[in-house]
Formats: C-alpha cells, sequence, structure tokens
C-alpha cells in the first residue's frame, strides 16, 4: 500500500511539472534548496513556483553571438577586464575570454564585471531584466542607463539621498512647478519629474525655481557655493538661509536699504551695542547682529537701544 503511495505521489509531481523543469539548474540557483536536501521538483511545486524562483538558467544564445553586444561590453567603462579576472580565478584557469564568459554566463551568475556594476544586484532589483534573458550590463547600456536604473547599492543610496534633497525643495516653499514647467517649456516637453531636473540640472543651470529664488543670481552673488557644486535651493535650505544670504534683486535691494538704516542708526550715537547686549541675553546666545536685530525686531519691542533712548 505504501509503494502504491508513493507511485501516485510521484506521478502527481510529474503530471504539475513544468516541461523543461531542469534540477539540476533549480539546485544550482537555489543553493538554500540543495542545503535543505529537499527534492528540487517537489519543493518548486511546493513552495518555488509561489516564490517566483527560476527553475531554468537563463543563458545567452550562443548560436546567435551578436557581435554588436561584444562590442559594447568591451568598449564598457562597467567592464574591467583585470577586475572580472581577479575576482574569478576560475576564468583566470580555464583561459576563457573575459568578454565572452561575462556575457554569456557571468552575467547571468551575478559575477560583477567592474567595482562599480553589480549584476546580482541589478537582476534582483530588476525583476523584468531577469526574466527577458538579456545580460544585465547589456540591458544597462541599451535601456537602463536612459532609464537611470540604479547599478550597485551604493548608487541605491545616493539615490535614497536624491529623495530626501527632492523632499527638502518641496516642503522649502521656494519651489513652484507651476511656474517651472511653464517657464522651462522644454521640460514639460520631455516629461521629466520638475523637482528632480531642478535638482539634477535646473539649478545649475540658472533656472529659477520659483518667482521668489534665482539661482542665477544665487550662484553669481556668492561663488564659494558654485564652486562647491552644490544644488544653489539646497545650498540656501541648508546653509544660506541661517547665514542671511540673499536670493534675488528684490532682497538685494532691500538689503542695501537696511544697510542704509543701519548705519542712521549706528551714527546717531543712541544705539550702545554693549548695552543692548547685556540687557538682552537671548540676543547674544542667538549671534543675531545687533543693531540688525534692533531695527527689525527690538524697537518693535520696547528694548531699549542705549541707557538714553
Amino acid at each position: 500500500m505504501l509503494a502504491v503511495k508513493h507511485f501516485f505521489f510521484w506521478a502527481l509531481l510529474k503530471w504539475k511539472s513544468p516541461k523543461n523543469f531542469d534540477p539540476d539548474s533549480y539546485l544550482r540557483q537555489n543553493p538554500d534548496v540543495k542545503a535543505s536536501g529537499m527534492n528540487p521538483l517537489f519543493h518548486y511545486i511546493t513552495y518555488g513556483k509561489k516564490e517566483g524562483r527560476n527553475f531554468v538558467e537563463q543563458h545567452y544564445n550562443t548560436n546567435h553571438l551578436n557581435e554588436a553586444d561584444i562590442d559594447s561590453i568591451s568598449r564598457s567603462s562597467l567592464f574591467d577586464e583585470s577586475f572580472y579576472l581577479a575576482n574569478n580565478p576560475d576564468i583566470l584557469k580555464s583561459n576563457d575570454d573575459p568578454v565572452l564568459h561575462y556575457l554569456i554566463h557571468g552575467g547571468f551568475e551575478g559575477r560583477k564585471p567592474s567595482e562599480n556594476f553589480d549584476s546580482a544586484f541589478y537582476l534582483e532589483k530588476y525583476p523584468n531584466v531577469k526574466a527577458s534573458g538579456i545580460n544585465p550590463l547589456i540591458h544597462y547600456i541599451r535601456f537602463g542607463s536612459i532609464e537611470a536604473r540604479i547599478i550597485n547599492s551604493n548608487q541605491f543610496d545616493q539615490n535614497k539621498n536624491l529623495n530626501n534633497y527632492k523632499l527638502l525643495i518641496i516642503e522649502s516653499g521656494l519651489f513652484d512647478e507651476s511656474f517651472y514647467l511653464a517657464n522651462n517649456p522644454d521640460i514639460l516637453k520631455s516629461n521629466d519629474e520638475p523637482v528632480l531636473h531642478y535638482l539634477i540640472h535646473g539649478g545649475f543651470e540658472g533656472r529659477k525655481p520659483s518667482e521668489n529664488f534665482d539661482s542665477a543670481f544665487y550662484l553669481e552673488k556668492y561663488p564659494d557655493v558654485k564652486a562647491s557644486g552644490i544644488n544653489p535651493l539646497i545650498h540656501y535650505i541648508r546653509f544660506g538661509s541661517i547665514e542671511a544670504r540673499i536670493i534675488n534683486s528684490n532682497q538685494f535691494d532691500q538689503n542695501k536699504i537696511l544697510n542704509n538704516y543701519k548705519l542712521l542708526i549706528i551714527e546717531s550715537g543712541l544705539f550702545d551695542e554693549s548695552f543692548y547686549l547685556a540687557n538682552n541675553p537671548d540676543i547674544l546666545k542667538s549671534n543675531d547682529d545687533p543693531v540688525l536685530h534692533y531695527l527689525i525686531h527690538g524697537g518693535f519691542e520696547g528694548r531699549k537701544p542705549s541707557e538714553n533712548f
């Protein structure tokens, strides 16, 4: 009776088995299954299918070797032959052509062609690439680079930083998407994300993110910002606002007026900086300019600028 049950069990497995199921390939691609000692077909039918596991290894079609693909990888700065051989001594011993090996096997096996391109990361992050059967680096050269796909975990971290910077810009109140698109019809036509375009390109090109922030003015007025390579609005949000930097020519004119008023107060003989700071320790702690504080705030708050006034 046990033998009969055993027969029907395996018959059922065979019936449910995909026609091209390769148990050896399944175990090579899923070392955890191999380590478990479980039958590969039973594992695939019971668990692997639901988990989306592959049961046939994807390899480049060697019957249709594409010279253009070989040339693309050879010329790509993302293929480093020395790196590939140093990190894959089995290829060095086999005397296989490194480019051909990566194209036909290595890319699908998750081997890195260089320090900067992580095949395993790319295939895991983009299941559609894995499903396509295209070598990951070839996919990136043809499509992924245009689509701004991420090629390693470090770049992924950088991308998270981009998202943080995008959020800073959006929450600053100094980015107006409608204004940006209306004044930059090329971005509207390109379907680029406006905030991302400003962050990566527009700010450095002097494009205004809103009526109130003038990127070109900010970069021209503060050469240190231009030299730093930081997006001008990001610089202002993180540093410039604290440093009271000016963000447009109108504010510059207002600043000149403030400076004239400051000069009037100083020359009046009725402003005593030591007295003002001694009687207003909060200003001393804040490091605000005492004259400017009195001009904008202190006078209206009834603070005395000196003993005599």
